[in-house]
């Protein structure tokens, strides 16, 4: 969102994960609990084990996916589990807490006229549904999903969340191409219509839990 206010011109659309214009402060102490601090414990099994319980909202859930998710974020060394991602995303983290939490209603309206999705954990202890109902009521052509047996964030292979990001793909695809001239940009060759979308491959990142 504050890409959307800074530096909009970098921007197709915005796709948010279970993030919006007011976080609530218990679910970020959660996360403050593990964010950016390499964990005592020795193996990835057993950070796999551990983490169910330090994601509260998420149910039926396989182990092998617990497995996978864990390895998104740890990595086997000699001496225990390293982290995937820099450690100084705490010291932002740390620095954001200790000042109360600022509400960012004017980064999201700056959001106005780009494409826009939502994808809330239907558990989540980050994101309310209020909030999602208010930024829906401020936005109502916002692509929105809330995905079932879910916290914060959910995994994004979800069938709610592909579907709504297919959507929020295609919205961004028809979008005007920067530099391109106007014949070029009527006519690119593919049928954008509604029976036709484009073929838009998601790349998968990693993804860290925060």
């Amino acid at each position: 969102m504050a890409l959307a206010a800074t530096a909009r011109d970098r921007l197709s659309g915005i796709c948010l994960n279970d993030v919006g214009p007011v976080l609530e402060r218990q679910g970020l102490q959660r996360i403050g609990r593990y964010i950016g601090i390499r964990p005592t414990i020795a193996t990835l099994q057993e950070a796999a084990d551990r983490t169910p319980a330090a994601n509260p909202g998420f149910h039926h859930v396989p182990a092998s996916r617990w497995a996978d998710e864990t390895i998104r974020h740890y990595i086997q060394q000699p001496d225990g589990l390293g982290l995937t991602y820099d450690p100084a995303l705490r010291i932002g983290f740390d620095k954001a807490m200790a000042a109360p939490l600022a509400e960012a209603w004017p980064l999201f309206d700056a959001c106005a006229d780009l494409p826009l999705a939502l994808l809330r954990g239907a558990n989540s202890d980050v994101l309310t549904r209020q909030t999602a109902d208010a930024m829906q009521a401020r936005r109502p052509d916002m692509i929105r999903a809330e995905i079932p047996d879910r916290g914060h964030i959910p995994f994004l292979d979800e069938p709610e969340a592909l579907a709504a990001i297919r959507i929020w793909l295609d919205r961004c695809a028809a979008l005007p191409r920067l530099g391109g001239d106007a014949a070029e940009q009527e006519d690119d060759g593919l049928d954008h219509g509604p029976d036709h979308p484009p073929d838009n491959q998601q790349r998968q990142q990693p993804q860290h839990r925060a």
